[in-house]
């Protein structure tokens, strides 16, 4: 008797469609999701590919680093759709291991907004400590999963694995260094005693009476006490160079007002400090707003705003000021020369002599420390 095929029945269509076929077309959409993915690592906001732009912010803030994994998880989500024999080594297993070891790694270093939802969770109910305990259970559970294997097979393979590994050091490495360095010949104890005599009795001088010594000691005049004078400043050069450039402040203030607001961070910027090599941008934030939900979108904010460096400094809370401070460097830095510390008004008023000027802090202004205070 002839066996019947599993169909899937659409009745408003009025079509059969064999549940193999429903599979395979869900595996291709999970695969192009994967692929989509991939290329929304490439895609930017200043051109083509804005939704490809948009879902690569998504992934990020809700994985930050372990973002670029994800298509791979997706990956092997879709291979379960297909019956072909030749990805039966795509295992139930295998993926449910992934699933495991890619969460316990989001928690374990609280990677974007869920590995932050996961560690903040598990604290408060369990602990700091109990939190890393369970997501360290769980990861090893993970890659049990993954990798098909026992529990004591797992454990013998970490010790062969460690083993081996120690072994390498004490045949190749130690080994090579003692050659290199060599062994230093044992001295008998009865030419060490003659040495030591020897040195010993070389050493020895004839006493001459006070006298004599006093005779030839010469009284040497003692330095005479002047006032020091310090050099003009006038030595020092002036530079031509204008002023840091730090492209469009007002716009840069919009751009991080406008990234935040995006992934539901309500900021303004309400200062600016003028920096030789940074400029920072003082944020006042709702209340209620969590500061590591501000301090994971660093990377965000530096593609926003195009940061020469490639990267942006976020300085949660800003020390003695209830204000969030964005450090984003100059496109081109000033140039502080000593002429213009030494006539700021921080050493023309201070008259400690063993003042050392340190350059400009972040706003701008001169900075020193004094000798005497310094270890």
């Amino acid at each position: 008797m002839a066996r019947t095929k599993s169909l899937f029945r659409i009745p408003f269509l009025k079509i059969k469609i064999n549940r193999r076929t429903i599979f395979s077309i869900l595996g291709f959409l999970f695969i192009a999701s994967g692929l989509l993915l991939l290329v929304s690592f490439f895609a930017s906001d200043s051109g083509e590919g804005r939704i490809l732009y948009l879902i690569n912010q998504y992934i990020f803030y809700s994985f930050d680093f372990f973002a670029f994994f994800s298509p791979f998880i997706v990956f092997l989500f879709g291979a379960h759709f297909f019956s072909s024999k030749k990805l039966k080594f795509i295992k139930p297993n295998i993926t449910i291991g992934a699933v495991l070891i890619f969460l316990s790694f989001l928690g374990i270093f609280q990677s974007g907004s869920w590995g932050q939802f996961i560690f903040e969770n598990l604290s408060a109910d369990f602990s700091f400590s109990g939190a890393l305990i369970i997501l360290s259970i769980t990861f090893f559970i993970g890659l049990i999963l993954f990798l098909d294997t026992s529990v004591d097979s797992f454990v013998m393979f970490l010790v062969k694995t460690f083993t081996g590994f120690f072994r390498f050091l004490r045949n190749f490495v130690f080994r090579e260094m003692f050659e290199k360095k060599g062994r230093p010949e044992l001295e008998k104890a009865e030419d060490k005693f003659i040495r030591d005599f020897e040195i010993k009795k070389a050493k020895t001088q004839e006493v001459r009476p006070i006298s004599q010594v006093g005779s030839e000691m010469r009284i040497r005049p003692a330095a005479s006490s002047s006032n020091w004078v310090y050099p003009p400043i006038t030595i020092l050069q002036d530079v031509s160079q204008k002023e840091a450039d730090r492209g469009d402040v007002k716009k840069n203030a919009d751009t991080i007002e406008k990234t935040l607001e995006s992934f539901g961070i309500r900021a303004r910027v309400a200062e600016v400090n003028y920096g030789p090599t940074v400029t920072q941008y003082a944020l006042e934030i709702t209340l209620g707003t969590k500061l590591s939900k501000i301090t994971g979108l660093s990377h965000n904010l530096a593609l926003s705003l195009a940061a020469p460096t490639g990267q942006v400094r976020i300085e949660a809370p800003i020390p003695g000021r209830s204000m969030v401070g964005i450090e984003v460097p100059n496109i081109r830095p000033e140039i502080v020369t000593l002429k213009k510390l030494l006539t700021s008004p921080l050493f023309k008023d201070n008259p400690d002599p063993l003042l050392v000027p340190l350059g400009l802090d972040v706003s701008g202004k001169p900075t020193a420390a004094t000798i005497e205070k310094m270890p």
